[in-house]
């Protein structure tokens, strides 16, 4: 019995071997299919990872309030006109009165992370340089995944006194001090002197310089880290600002008490606000809808490539059906000499399954390597999953099975007699 299926299965190879160019045409469409299936999804995962990685980084036990300036309305504006109040120093967005609130009626709030920013001009001896001024606590490390490139970051006593020392990031260090280390040099901001007493990146603990500097870069590179009791008492233009604080970063005590926290903080702001000047991001909610988004995503993509690989499957079929037209008689000639009707379907069962399982073997190939690709000269982040893989492959076998069986089933059928006089 093992010799017998044996020789079927020789025999189907050998005709496919027979027919080189219109076996390897055939494979085309399963090549073709197997690769885009691999290569979309590839792409769809890394755009998911880099969009899952850019909003894990706010934290996802994090609750983040904004400052956002209010629609100007004509009875406010006439309000600051009678009051003679110029529009230009109407104040809006959070303060510290929304902090103590937040901090006395809301549970299961572990700190709260202050934050503003301006642009200045920041001078060393040999430099200057337009960077963001970003005023902090010594919390920010933690509360914003800044990774320590060099030095220290400055502590609550040093903002509690307003010291002037800052903090750089690891791009606007090369730029101000190309020449030698930044560590213990002064910068100019306005009219006072800042003590540099480290660089550190937004990234993850551990990056190693080039990587951070490569993280800043992506995300505003040329930065200034001050205590922000530094900043309001030293800086004109925080001293002057319209805004207390740009943003609130609230870290939760567990995940699960984000989304209550949440709502709790968008009821207290609405009740303690008169104006829409504030606006709140949960970065746990919009992880769930950035994943649910890339879940729709790769069916569409999906289905996309799957017409490819069902294209090639009706070929499969088209090609073995016209191959048994032309080799009827052959069939006759087996069946005469004591083939069964399995042995038929066998031999043609095993000619598409090899057609298809090669080119699934040879789509997976150029499915991996067209992410790499795309990569190279895109810099498009591309994640090749051995699902996506293993999937391909099975779709590949399943698609020489399902559109073989029935080229295979009709051959079988033929009449010997009938296929002797063809």
């Amino acid at each position: 019995m093992l010799l017998r299926y044996r020789r079927t299965f020789t025999l189907g190879v050998k005709n496919l071997y027979l027919h080189k160019v219109r076996s390897l045409l055939t494979m085309l469409g399963i090549v073709f299919g197997v690769g885009s299936v691999i290569a979309m999804l590839a792409v769809g995962e890394g755009a998911s990872q880099k969009a899952s990685e850019s909003i894990a980084r706010l934290g996802s036990r994090n609750v983040i309030l904004q400052s956002a300036e209010p629609p100007a309305e004509v009875a406010s504006q006439q309000q600051e006109t009678s009051n003679n109040i110029p529009a230009w120093r109407k104040t809006y967005g959070l303060t510290g009165q929304d902090i103590q609130r937040i901090q006395h009626t809301i549970p299961n709030v572990e700190l709260i992370l202050p934050e503003t920013e301006k642009t200045e001009e920041v001078t060393s001896p040999s430099s200057q340089r337009r960077a963001i001024l970003h005023a902090t606590t010594a919390d920010a490390p933690e509360m914003r995944n800044l990774a320590a490139i060099e030095g220290r970051f400055f502590t609550n006593i040093e903002n509690d006194r307003a010291a002037a020392v800052c903090v750089l990031s690891p791009a606007l260090r090369k730029k101000l001090f190309p020449f030698g280390g930044a560590i213990g040099q002064t910068v100019r901001i306005q009219a006072d002197f800042y003590t540099i007493i480290g660089i550190f990146s937004p990234g993850f603990a551990g990056d190693d310089d080039d990587q951070a500097a490569n993280g800043a870069a992506n995300a505003r590179e040329d930065i200034v880290y001050l205590p922000i009791h530094t900043a309001k008492t030293r800086i004109m233009r925080f001293a002057y600002s319209r805004t207390e604080y740009d943003t609130l970063v609230i870290r939760t005590t567990s995940t699960r008490h984000v989304p209550a926290i949440g709502a709790a903080i968008e009821a207290l702001m609405k009740a303690t606000h008169n104006e829409k000047d504030y606006r709140i991001t949960v970065p746990l909610e919009l992880l769930a809808q950035a994943r649910e988004t890339q879940k729709l995503f790769n069916i569409i993509l999906g289905s996309i490539a799957g017409i490819s690989l069902l294209v090639g499957g009706i070929g499969i079929m088209n090609i073995m059906l016209a191959t048994v037209t032309e080799r009827t008689r052959e069939i006759g000639v087996r069946r005469a000499l004591g083939a069964r009707r399995n042995d038929i379907i066998i031999q043609f069962l095993v000619e598409t399954v090899v057609i298809s399982l090669t080119g699934g073997i040879i789509g997976v190939v150029l499915g991996v390597s067209l992410p790499l690709i795309i990569s190279a000269l895109t810099s498009v982040p591309t994640v090749v999953t051995p699902v996506s893989v293993a999937l391909s492959m099975v779709i590949s076998l399943l698609i020489g099975v399902v559109f073989g069986l029935y080229p295979a089933r009709r051959a079988a059928a033929l009449n010997p007699i009938d296929a002797l006089r063809h």
